[in-house]
């Protein structure tokens, strides 16, 4: 399958400033050419597969400089894929605070049920519905740009898009969410005969 690049695009179009790239997408050779970015010489933890090494762009220099000072400068040592590595990446990719959280504690893991996929303005990341609205309002203030993309939530097979600052549909797409997984836990409960609830 050819990776169409979808995150690039955005940054290319100056509105995510710091994105992974590799040479799975067929015009990586731009980026590096006119690009700063940082590859496993300088962090070490940064993934690579038969596709080639993950590299972290950044839209400037000063902008490189400054992310390699406060977050990776001291850490090159952490382990690829770990707590600390998945909240260092978050936190530099841009994604939610929050976001961040669920998923690099394993929260994800531990209450899939509760697992959303959130994706706007060339952020693509893994929620907590419990914290839809916090989240969303956080992207469409980090990237205020609502003539560029549509703010996508998925849970499950379901799909559902947001008008930008529509708080109001987000949140009863959030109270419709948990309604539904309360029901959903509800009868996982009597199957297997015993009390189960939303927080466990």
């Amino acid at each position: 399958m050819v990776y169409s690049g979808v995150f690039e695009r955005f940054f290319l179009l100056g509105i995510k400033k710091v994105i992974f790239s590799s040479a799975q997408w067929s015009k990586f050779d731009l980026l590096k050419r006119n690009y700063p970015c940082i590859d496993k010489t300088l962090f070490p933890a940064l993934p690579s597969d038969e596709e080639g090494e993950e590299h972290l762009f950044f839209y400037d220099e000063e902008l490189k400089e400054e992310i390699y000072l406060k977050y990776i400068k001291g850490n090159e040592h952490i382990k690829p894929y770990t707590e600390v590595y998945h909240r260092l990446l978050g936190t530099i990719l841009g994604f939610p605070p929050k976001a961040v959280d669920f998923f690099s504690s394993g929260e994800h893991e531990k209450q899939p049920h509760k697992k959303v996929f959130l994706q706007f303005g060339g952020v693509q990341c893994v929620a907590s519905i419990d914290n839809l609205v916090e989240d969303v309002e956080w992207l469409w203030e980090k990237y205020p740009y609502p003539e560029s993309d549509i703010l996508i939530a998925k849970y499950k097979y379901d799909y559902v898009d947001f008008t930008y600052g529509d708080i109001k549909a987000v949140k009863e797409a959030q109270q419709h969410g948990l309604a539904y997984i309360e029901k959903q836990l509800e009868k996982e409960a009597k199957k297997i005969g015993k009390g189960f609830s939303l927080n466990d």
